[in-house]
């Protein structure tokens, strides 16, 4: 009977510590890419069915439509994700109640690192918590003068809204 009750309180400690330790992306889902709206902007259909999830790319901003190399983030987008299973490791909800997050190829690239070391996006800093690696990814990018770098001074998408 010790034995049991010892077992017992080991695993009542263990399964709630377990739930706080493990990180969040480590519940990550597979999903079909149904429509890619911009560069930083997809639509998913779960592989196990269920209705369709829009998905903001985490921890990145990609050029609008309208400004430059705003249609070529959504091009390299579609032609890497369309019709294509990505995992998606879900971040957080934005304002908009679309799911945040970053997503892998069925290659195991992450679509983020991709778009910032083609010089397709600035890293986000307001949302992008931790994103050192990725930070020097765009450093990268600026210095070859890749994508969008290779512009005199690109404004990121946050500022270019803000003065839409």
């Amino acid at each position: 009977m010790n034995n049991f009750r010892l077992l017992y309180n080991f695993f009542a400690l263990l399964i709630p510590l377990l739930i706080i330790i493990i990180p969040a992306q480590t519940f990550a889902w597979q999903a079909r890419v149904v429509e890619v709206q911009d560069g930083d902007i997809i639509t998913v259909e779960p592989i196990n069915g269920g209705k369709h999830v829009k998905i903001r790319l985490y921890g990145i901003d990609c050029p609008q439509k309208n400004q430059p190399y705003g249609s070529i983030a959504k091009n390299y987008v579609t032609h890497l994700t369309l019709d294509k299973i990505v995992k998606i490791e879900e971040k957080d909800k934005d304002q908009y109640d679309r799911t945040v997050a970053i997503i892998t190829l069925a290659n195991g690239y992450v679509l983020q690192e991709l778009l910032l070391e083609d010089g397709l996006a600035w890293v986000y800093p307001t949302y992008c918590k931790d994103c050192k690696s990725w930070m020097a990814l765009q450093a990268e990018a600026m210095t070859a003068k890749a994508g969008l770098w290779k512009d005199i001074d690109p404004s990121p998408p946050w500022m270019w809204r803000k003065n839409k």
